[in-house]
């Protein structure tokens, strides 16, 4: 019986795999993309954290995130700030809370909250005592009250409702019905325009726009 001898050069190359193949292994697995995202209902207070992300419900308070939040869920803030970007992909209500750059693929309820970079909204938001240093962009209905606008307010909703509000410029995008900007006790340092030119402005006796009307009427 004789054994079937392998060419030199084959056996080596048999024996190199042998011994590297766990270690193509072990580079593979690490090439894998890493995440921290959380799953589930969950609640977090008083910590500082460098992400957030979640998907799911979550609570959380009195907590302050460094760099980008990514909710796929309902994300509800206490008493919180967001340095960096922040993402939700669901329904979003804050009280007493700060955000950099906001954008909110559903609802959105907030009181007594400062976004100090863009915000766009796409469903409707309702607002209190809140205060927007960069242009916001909201795709639905808007209650706002005591609250402040230092840039561009770009909204497209039929009914609009600003009361005890400071705004610079409004621009109403066209939808597919009359659209309507209530006014009460508000001032708009700059101009107003409807696309749709069609528009319809409510003004009481304690609003004034200090710019240009366009495209819709005033009522007084």
């Amino acid at each position: 019986m004789y054994k079937k001898v392998l060419p030199i050069s084959l056996s080596l190359f048999l024996s190199a795999m042998a011994w590297t193949s766990p270690l193509l292994a072990a580079d593979a697995k690490d090439e894998t993309p890493k995440t921290n995202m959380q799953f589930g209902k969950d609640d977090m207070a008083e910590v500082e954290v460098e992400n957030l992300h979640h998907s799911g419900k979550l609570l959380v308070k009195k907590i302050k995130v460094a760099e980008s939040t990514i909710i796929n869920g309902s994300l509800q803030a206490v008493n919180s700030e967001f340095k960096q970007q922040t993402v939700i992909n669901g329904q979003l209500q804050a009280v007493d809370s700060k955000f950099n750059d906001l954008s909110v693929n559903g609802g959105a309820n907030l009181k007594n909250i400062e976004v100090k970079g863009p915000a766009d909204i796409n469903g409707s938001m309702k607002l209190e005592k809140s205060k927007f240093d960069n242009t916001l962009n909201v795709n639905g209905q808007l209650t706002a009250k005591d609250s402040s606008f230092a840039k561009m307010l770009t909204l497209k909703g039929k009914e609009i409702e600003l009361e005890n509000c400071s705004v610079q410029d409004i621009t109403i995008q066209k939808g597919p019905e009359t659209q309507t900007l209530n006014l009460k006790g508000t001032k708009v340092a700059g101009a107003v325009t409807f696309e749709s030119g069609t528009g319809i402005i409510k003004q009481d006796d304690k609003s004034v726009i200090e710019g240009k009307v366009t495209g819709a009427t005033v009522q007084k």
